[in-house]
């Protein structure tokens, strides 16, 4: 009965999180899913609970969706999710996640590096990176997020966008699980508590967010993506 709540409590709170910055959810469930489930697991009921988290938060800022980021980013995790699903027992990836955290430090703080990576960044390669490399590794990093904080200034849109991108990259993941023959049956109850959770999380996110002033959310937006950046760092040389 602990274990159940704690999970439900844990989904909740990751889901909130989202719901007020888009991000931080997703890293925080990867992070304690291996608690309640196997670790085979962890990426298929994380990809179940964050759909059903950026579903219902959408719910919520569907009208401020920036549409012209999703053809591209759609594409990207087609081919992202067909190539790395390819490869998934044979990919080295265990420094995609510092490397992704170096360069949101450098895009977020260092002025000549983002505008010279700005030529090159693409929702296309976005959707590519995002999706395939969190077959493996769950919640890889908020790529599309860095993008759309420099593009958009409306919360909401930013909120909106990131929501359907994620959903679909979520949809893709769970496709391949499928395809691979995972049996998401196996964990209904976990994963009824985590949905569960998740909506009313995003229920709560969302009345949190609206009082939040819109350049209070930017700045709190960049601190966000620059703890969690350094965050990466700092455990992946604690466990070296």
């Amino acid at each position: 009965m602990l274990n159940d709540i704690s999970l439900f409590l844990f989904a909740t709170l990751s889901s909130t999180l989202a719901g007020v910055f888009v991000m931080g959810g997703g890293m925080l469930m990867v992070l304690v899913l291996p608690w309640f489930v196997p670790a085979m697991a962890v990426v298929p009921v994380h990809a179940v609970t964050q759909l059903a988290s950026n579903s219902s938060r959408l719910v919520f800022a569907l009208n401020h969706i920036y549409w012209p980021a999703i053809g591209p980013y759609l594409f990207g995790s087609l081919v992202g999710t067909a190539l790395f699903a390819l490869f998934l027992l044979n990919l080295p990836l265990e420094y995609i996640p510092q490397l992704i955290a170096v360069y949101l430090l450098l895009s977020l703080w260092i002025g000549p590096f983002a505008r010279a990576i700005r030529r090159l960044e693409s929702f296309f390669l976005a959707g590519f990176l995002q999706t395939g490399l969190g077959l493996v590794v769950g919640a890889p990093g908020p790529i599309a997020l860095t993008m759309l904080s420099r593009r958009l200034e409306n919360k909401e849109s930013i909120v909106a966008t990131a929501s359907l991108l994620m959903l679909c990259g979520n949809l893709f993941k769970i496709s391949t699980f499928l395809w691979l023959g995972f049996h998401f049956s196996d964990y209904w109850w976990p994963l009824l508590l985590a949905v569960t959770g998740a909506c009313l999380g995003s229920v709560l996110g969302s009345l949190l967010r609206r009082r939040i002033a819109p350049q209070a959310f930017m700045l709190q937006l960049k601190w966000l993506l620059t703890l969690m950046a350094l965050f990466t760092l700092f455990n992946s040389l604690l466990w070296e």
